[in-house]
């Protein structure tokens, strides 16, 4: 994987001198809980977002002449959930102390982070350990600290949960999304409308779950729709009964664990569909999280 990330700034504090011993800097194992640094190492972190943020890496050096010296740096990330990767330019000998990624994004699920401890080698650098990994945002960092280390996989936890408006299709033609690259989806609800036009008979509108080739899960509507009207049709997992339909309103009770991996398709297959039969543009209700290879 190439490195990617533009870093624009780099601030550094550096702290009151304290007087270390040397010896203390002869070996890794002399301070349990830190990691040393030097010029054969780089701290390289990962980041997968789903929105375009800048990246902000805060962490603290015990310098080999016995400094604390805290400083930052800032890159800014892509939004297509693919990888991004930059190194921190660590520029003292001596022990990482901790270190915190944030996201300039406000919700969870939206930006992931990995904090790697790399050794730079003839033929490139080599993963040596995971230091950290989890979701990041503006608030609550992924962080490693000897008393406290973020350590969660991308399924781990609750997604980010948004509202989805979809692409309205032409008349005559059902609707259909696909689940983005590196993504994966947990219905929470879906609403769509359907005007159908003046041609009989009746329809009924199905939703289906698909790979892309072959489906999987299929609902009807228990109620058909004449022609020549409007109708909203929500499908959700209800608890406890499925409400009764109301007006213009046809409710479809849906598993409550519907999850969908990238490239499957959430669509419809409507029965008579009509030429100038014309769905609107889907609400869909969703949890996503950041598949991480």
């Amino acid at each position: 994987m190439g490195v990617k990330g533009t870093a624009y700034q780099d601030e550094t504090v550096t702290h009151k001198p304290k007087d270390f011993p040397q010896s203390l800097f002869r070996d890794q194992t002399d301070l349990p809980g830190l990691l040393v640094i030097t010029q054969e190492y780089v701290v390289r972190i990962q980041v997968w977002s789903s929105l375009p943020t800048v990246i902000e890496t805060r962490y603290r050096i015990l310098t080999k002449e016995g400094r604390l010296v805290s400083t930052s740096q800032l890159n800014v990330v892509t939004a297509d959930r693919g990888p991004n990767a930059f190194d921190i330019n660590i520029r003292f000998d001596g022990f990482l102390q901790a270190i915190a990624v944030y996201s300039g994004v406000s919700n969870r699920g939206r930006c992931y982070c990995v904090i790697n401890y790399s050794r730079i080698t003839p033929v490139g650098t080599v993963v040596e350990s995971v230091l950290a990994r989890g979701y990041a945002n503006d608030q609550v960092p992924v962080s490693f600290h000897p008393f406290h280390t973020t350590n969660e996989d991308w399924l781990s936890g609750p997604g980010a949960l948004q509202s989805f408006g979809g692409t309205n299709p032409a008349a005559g033609l059902e609707m259909s999304e696909t689940v983005p690259v590196n993504a994966r989806w947990k219905i929470r609800a879906v609403r769509l409308r359907l005007d159908t036009a003046a041609a009989v008979p009746v329809r009924t509108v199905n939703l289906l779950i698909d790979n892309g080739a072959d489906f999987f899960y299929q609902v009807a509507a228990a109620t058909t729709q004449a022609a020549g009207i409007t109708r909203d049709y929500i499908f959700a997992p209800f608890a406890g009964a499925q409400p009764a339909d109301a007006g213009s309103l046809i409710y479809i009770t849906i598993p409550n664990d519907l999850q969908l991996l990238e490239g499957w398709r959430i669509r419809t297959s409507t029965t008579n569909l009509a030429a100038a039969d014309d769905f609107g543009s889907p609400i869909i209700k969703l949890e996503e999280w950041i598949e991480v290879d």
